[in-house]
């Protein structure tokens, strides 16, 4: 079925949905619930030490803890981490009803956007992906975003449709470019410098829902 003339709305996942970086609780969960061992949390502290010492960029630093991440879930069923990853998120948000179709953009892994769009009803995710063969993990990456969200073009140019993505950092530049109407939720220095430049709608978390629900009803949504 062609996609050609819908609308899409694609929503950053981290500190826009979610109130900070969804893979840290997570990962913590599934240490908390014994599901993978103590050294995967102590060697993503490692990684995030090397960050914040300023030893690695944000791009090593997005591969490298999903290599731990991958590592720890080697040999293990997908269905029952993901499983668990979904009853995580149905403890901590509430239900979400879309009007229109709407998919998920996240840095985390397919778990995440699998639980995120079961819990919401969303029509999709894109997201970072670690290997899953026969329904046990490898071990392996597939891909990541770490250097941002840009290879979703030819998804994106699937709708031919009003388009509309929603991001709040640098990161999510590649992303904004690619739709018709790009929207900075409180967006970081860098991304604030570019939307004000670019003249994309700039929201605060105060005025955001009143905004986008403006911009959504300019093209009959």
């Amino acid at each position: 079925m062609s996609d050609e003339g819908k609308s899409i709305a694609l929503f950053d996942f981290d500190n826009v949905v979610w109130n900070g970086h969804s893979f840290f609780p997570v990962a913590k969960w599934l240490v908390d619930e014994k599901v993978i061992g103590q050294k995967v949390w102590d060697d993503i502290q490692a990684v995030m030490k090397r960050y914040k010492a300023k030893e690695q960029d944000y791009a090593q630093t997005v591969k490298d803890l999903f290599v731990v991440f991958g590592q720890g879930l080697t040999d293990l069923s997908y269905d029952v981490v993901q499983a668990k990853v979904q009853e995580y998120f149905e403890k901590v948000l509430p239900k979400l009803k879309e009007a229109h179709e709407v998919w998920l953009v996240t840095n985390n892994s397919q778990m995440v956007g699998q639980s995120i769009q079961n819990i919401f009803g969303l029509d999709g995710y894109v997201s970072s992906e670690l290997e899953v063969i026969d329904g046990k993990f490898t071990g392996k990456t597939v891909n990541t975003f770490a250097e941002g969200k840009g290879n979703i073009a030819e998804f994106v140019g699937r709708y031919g449709g009003e388009t509309i993505a929603v991001g709040d950092s640098k990161n999510d530049v590649e992303m904004l470019r690619l739709v018709k109407h790009p929207v900075c939720f409180k967006p970081d220095d860098e991304l604030l410098a570019i939307a004000l430049k670019n003249r994309w709608l700039v929201v605060q978390p105060e005025d955001a829902e009143e905004k986008i629900r403006s911009l959504a009803r300019g093209f009959g949504v």
